[in-house]
């Protein structure tokens, strides 16, 4: 609240932009989520001044998260787009591999299979290619599950195997 309050009547936009993510951070931790989206939404009037993707990618990523806390999948499929968007911008890929990620569980929470599995087969292919880690342990799980879901009990079984080698 004091550097909000500090900076909020100065021309520094890259530091009232991080008081107010800041500011939405704490309270987010402190599960007062309605004050946090508040926070989150006057750094994002300052997005475009701040002239820093990785900041602004972190933001969508926070208001992703918060829009799918309540059930607000479009309003979070969005954010966490705009986010994947940043980071690709700002050239941090395990940033944008990650916000596909949540978007895949969002399709499969709105019972959208099949964009589920896109995501999840695009980031599968790509963390393949960097030796795996736990994105591709992540992406196999959501994988198995998403066939579960659907009956195909072969091909959730395929993806487990898989999952159970690495």
């Amino acid at each position: 609240s004091v550097a909000v309050d500090y900076y909020r009547h100065t021309d520094d936009a890259r530091h009232k932009f991080l008081s107010y993510y800041y500011k939405g951070r704490v309270h987010f931790n402190a599960k007062d989520y309605l004050t946090a989206t508040s926070c989150y939404m006057e750094a994002e009037q300052l997005a475009d001044e701040v002239g820093d993707d990785y900041l602004v990618g972190l933001l969508y990523s926070e208001l992703g998260r918060i829009y799918r806390l309540y059930y607000d999948y479009p309003k979070s499929l969005e954010a966490y787009q705009k986010a994947a968007d940043c980071y690709g911008r700002a050239g941090k890929i395990r940033h944008r591999n990650y916000m596909w990620f949540n978007q895949s569980s969002v399709f499969r929470n709105m019972n959208q299979h099949d964009e589920s599995e896109l995501l999840l087969r695009m980031i599968l292919n790509l963390t393949k290619e960097e030796g795996g880690n736990t994105l591709t342990n992540l992406c196999l799980g959501g994988l198995v599950m998403s066939c579960i879901e659907q009956n195909r009990i072969s091909e959730a079984k395929v993806f487990y195997e898989e999952l159970t080698l690495l």
